[in-house]
């Protein structure tokens, strides 16, 4: 017999090393992803909402979370810019337990456009866009 060993030997091996590589190759993937899930699920978020109502008020909304949980007590910067990057409306707003903030101005008479809505905490920001007629 060679020093090699049989063929039926040497495939053996060669398949306990495949089933090894493959083994290890899935588990890498697999924490790759479960990391990349837990990053991307458990960061912080800013949702913002604008609802433009009668007399040309509007009304701006939003929640600040980390993954599941509320932020409370938080300060936000919120700014409201024209469609030539003017600022129309600034104010801040402090969230509530439930992570939620708002805030309500109204729009000069006969302003209409585009208007984006920037809000920014300490954690995360946010951003929206409405459509109001001039």
């Amino acid at each position: 017999m060679s020093e090699r060993g049989s063929g039926a030997e040497q495939g053996a091996a060669a398949g306990i090393s495949l089933k090894h590589v493959t083994f290890v190759s899935l588990s890498i993937a697999f924490l790759f992803l479960l990391a990349v899930f837990i990053l991307e699920f458990f960061k912080p978020r800013l949702s913002v909402t604008v609802m433009l109502l009668p007399n040309n008020t509007v009304a701006i909304s939003g929640r600040l979370t980390y993954g599941f949980d509320p932020v409370p007590n938080q300060y936000v910067s919120i700014e409201v810019v024209d469609q030539n990057g003017e600022t129309v409306w600034k104010d801040f707003a402090r969230t509530l337990a439930d992570g939620s903030f708002k805030s309500v101005f109204t729009l000069k008479q006969g302003a209409g456009g585009v208007f984006t809505v920037h809000v920014d905490s300490i954690i995360a920001t946010g951003e929206a866009s409405f459509h109001a007629g001039g």
